[in-house]
């Protein structure tokens, strides 16, 4: 006889397990762990500021909301909401009438075959400059980064800047040109000779003469 088999004989284990398990005891108590630091309300007050504005950060959700807890508290209350703290997509922020357009676009070219997409040439200008590069946190739903009361716009400096024009199509992009200052303002003049100088010989060797030039909306384009 081993010693825990000793031990079980003469101390009658499962006699005690009755009388304690079985029989009702006054001085004990069930305890729950250590209480919550937020009530209810709290954090419910917590998570909905946040979800009105989701850029502020754990420490000024704590400040401004008056929580009397530390600031991992209220980022495991958020997060425990599904609020979780992530860098921010930077974007051109479109407004309506870009967005009104795009779809305008969209339903007027829903019936295009692959074929004719193939023979498109689409082409545009573009003042490129450089932009704030710092980080922003949001808070915000997995799976939900590019919704647009998570993003940030771009932010430019302008300080350095940069005109070009150039197309693209289905073979791929067709040559990017600098438009220079000295050229003077991008008009109509110039943009003729763009086309005469730069566009056409370029599109000609990869497409021939059968293309579809695609523009934008601007007026000296029709």
């Amino acid at each position: 006889m081993n010693n825990f088999s000793w031990i079980a004989l003469n101390l009658h284990v499962d006699t005690h397990y009755e009388i304690f398990f079985q029989q009702p005891n006054e001085n004990l108590h069930h305890h729950s762990g250590r209480p919550h630091a937020l009530s209810e309300r709290e954090e419910r007050r917590l998570v909905r500021n946040s979800k009105r504005n989701p850029f502020l950060t754990a420490p000024e959700l704590k400040t401004g909301n008056d929580i009397n807890a530390s600031v991992s508290t209220v980022r495991r209350v958020l997060v425990a909401n599904g609020l979780h703290g992530r860098v921010a997509a930077k974007k051109e922020l479109l407004t309506d009438r870009h967005k009104n357009q795009r779809l305008e676009f969209c339903r007027e070219n829903n019936n295009k075959t692959m074929a004719y997409w193939n023979s498109v040439v689409f082409t545009d200008e573009k003042h490129w400059c450089n932009t704030d590069t710092n980080q922003k946190w949001v808070r915000r739903p997995i799976g939900q980064r590019f919704e647009p009361q998570y993003v940030t716009g771009k932010r430019t400096s302008g300080r350095i800047g940069l005109n070009v024009w150039g197309w693209i199509g289905c073979g791929g992009p067709g040559q990017l040109i600098r438009l220079d200052s000295d050229e003077g303002r991008f008009n109509s003049d110039l943009y003729l000779d763009i086309l005469i100088r730069d566009f056409m010989p370029s599109v000609t060797a990869l497409y021939g003469n059968e293309f579809v030039f695609q523009v934008n909306h601007n007026l000296f384009f029709k």
